[in-house]
């Protein structure tokens, strides 16, 4: 069993206001955490990373609580096929990695978020289950999104993050699962 850990954070700003330090901006972070656990049941490992929150991700959760527009409180987790290379300007359609969809259930699990305490949600409380159905199922990473429809490109993309250990092979009867917490610090 390893454990690998990483971080990683987007600045979401910083402001201009007379008067104001250039450095002044609000943190938004995720941490994904990911657990394998094989056919019998025992953890074979633990991986921990950061993401990258995209600019189509960062303009919907402005455009979302600052201008109104509509909202929908649908997430959803996936997997990425091999460390994913993103970018700033990734989107669903757009994006240069690809998604992993051997796995049992036929829609990408929903992120489910347990009310916020200390500037933090997660799914903790549900996290997102991936019971694998293929062997050497390669696995380099995930991502969340507004829409459940495995393979689909047409979603928003929120954020994505890349293993820091490297890609991962998962066998038929493996099971993984994802917890993506999102804290917010000034």
């Amino acid at each position: 069993m390893t454990k690998e850990t990483g971080s990683a954070g987007m600045d979401i700003g910083t402001t201009a206001v007379r008067g104001a330090k250039q450095s002044e901006g609000v943190r938004l972070k995720n941490l994904y955490h990911v657990e394998c656990r094989g056919k019998d049941g025992k953890l074979k490992w633990i991986e921990e990373f950061g993401n990258r929150v995209v600019d189509v991700g960062l303009t919907d959760l402005i455009d979302t609580y600052t201008q109104g527009s509509t909202y929908s409180a649908d997430h959803y987790v996936g997997l990425t096929s091999t460390t994913p290379a993103h970018a700033a300007d990734d989107t669903m359609a757009s994006k240069a990695w690809s998604e992993v969809v051997a796995y049992g259930v036929a829609s990408r699990p929903a992120y489910v978020l347990v009310s916020g305490a200390a500037a933090v949600v997660d799914n903790s409380g549900t996290p997102a289950a991936f019971d694998i159905n293929a062997d050497t199922t390669v696995i380099g990473g995930a991502f969340i999104c507004t829409n459940g429809t495995k393979g689909e490109t047409a979603s928003t993309l929120y954020s994505v993050g890349a293993f820091t250990g490297g890609d991962k092979s998962l066998d038929d009867g493996d099971q993984l699962n994802v917890t993506v917490s999102l804290s917010v610090t000034p």
